[in-house]
């Protein structure tokens, strides 16, 4: 079975104004319950999602209407349904890394689903697989744990690196 692009493509816009919404209604939903979104852009957690949302929504806007007014000058040949595989299965693992982060937390689940997503995406090499997601995960931690001081998930169990 195959796609045509137009539908493979406002699939995925659909997937990002699905996320959009997410972010707006936590924002003006959870976090105002939690008292943690009022106030001005320095202390109001609901800022900084919001204008990642607004951003996205741009992005998506600028991207997609020249694909839209392109798609209607030409026809494109369609995309497999296989070939959507590779990134539902992208989406699947960042979904269940979220879900992980609670449960494990930062330090157990990052460096399984990056070496997850570089075999997906299709890196073999057994090395590249262990070594990448390690340092990245230990430099991030230093990054945000250790200098910005910000506290990363550290799931049921309380795993974290102590700088």
């Amino acid at each position: 079975m195959r796609l045509k692009t137009l539908h493979a493509e406002l699939s995925v816009a659909a997937i990002f104004v699905a996320v959009v919404a997410l972010v707006f209604q936590q924002t003006r939903g959870d976090m105002v319950e939690q008292g943690i979104a009022s106030g001005g852009p320095y202390s109001n957690a609901a800022s900084y999602p919001e204008a990642l949302g607004i951003a996205i929504a741009a992005v998506l806007v600028l991207t997609l209407v020249p694909r839209l007014w392109a798609a209607r000058r030409q026809s494109r040949p369609g995309i497999s349904v296989v070939e959507l595989a590779r990134p539902a299965a992208m989406l699947l693992a960042f979904a269940a890394y979220l879900e992980a982060l609670g449960v494990l937390g930062y330090l157990v689940s990052t460096p399984f689903f990056m070496a997850l997503i570089m075999y997906l995406a299709g890196e073999r090499a057994p090395i590249q697989l262990i070594a990448v997601p390690l340092s990245v995960t230990v430099a991030l931690s230093l990054v945000f744990g250790g200098l910005l001081d910000v506290v990363l998930p550290r799931g049921q169990f309380g795993i974290a690196l102590s700088w």
